[in-house]
């Protein structure tokens, strides 16, 4: 059985030193087909050396698309990238990230759980950073961005960096609550 590693042991390491240490965890480059893939991190992307690029999803969640397309998407574009979906439900809206995009899908701005959203995209807490941008992480930490929800760091990341929206090929469902996991069970098998 593996060791496990607490919040606060990780919070004192290095940051980019451990993200360095995911590099065993790689995805396989970019393909031509649709693949499924370990979600850890991504190959050298060419930012720190050594360090790779990361996949991050922070979600419970039963998906109707390959993670492969998202990453093939962010390679195209050569920017960290988060992934969205058209949500007409305002009230729907006021509880995620929403952001504003430009014609290529470059973010122009983004909100964690607006009163009034600015789009109809939703964003679903699933992110790719490139490893050129790994070291906005530890200036977020040193800058009081938030740590309790992952929005907080795409933010940030929103407002420090180039960021593209990659719009999902298909649907998810959320499983967040009792009963949504009780309808997957249902629906799912």
């Amino acid at each position: 059985m593996q060791p496990q590693t607490t919040l606060d042991e990780l919070e004192a390491l290095d940051a980019l030193e451990y993200l360095e240490s995911l590099e065993a965890h790689s995805i396989p480059p970019p393909s031509e087909g649709p693949g499924e893939a370990p979600l850890l991190s991504l190959p050298q992307g060419g930012g720190q050396e050594g360090a790779p690029d990361l996949l991050v999803v922070a979600a419970d969640n039963i998906l109707h698309f390959s993670f492969q397309e998202f990453v093939d998407y962010a390679y195209e574009k050569q920017t960290s990238c988060i992934m969205c979906h058209e949500q007409p439900s305002i009230e729907k809206l006021q509880r995620t990230g929403v952001v504003v995009l430009d014609d290529n899908n470059k973010v122009l701005n983004m909100e964690e759980k607006p009163q009034e959203p600015k789009s109809h995209w939703a964003v679903p807490p699933f992110y790719i950073y490139m490893a050129k941008d790994l070291p906005l992480i530890l200036d977020s930490i040193n800058n009081g961005c938030g740590k309790d929800a992952p929005g907080n760091l795409a933010h940030y990341m929103v407002d420090h960096t180039t960021m593209h929206a990659w719009p999902m090929s298909a649907g998810r469902f959320d499983i967040g609550s009792l009963d949504t996991y009780e309808e997957a069970k249902r629906i799912y098998g």
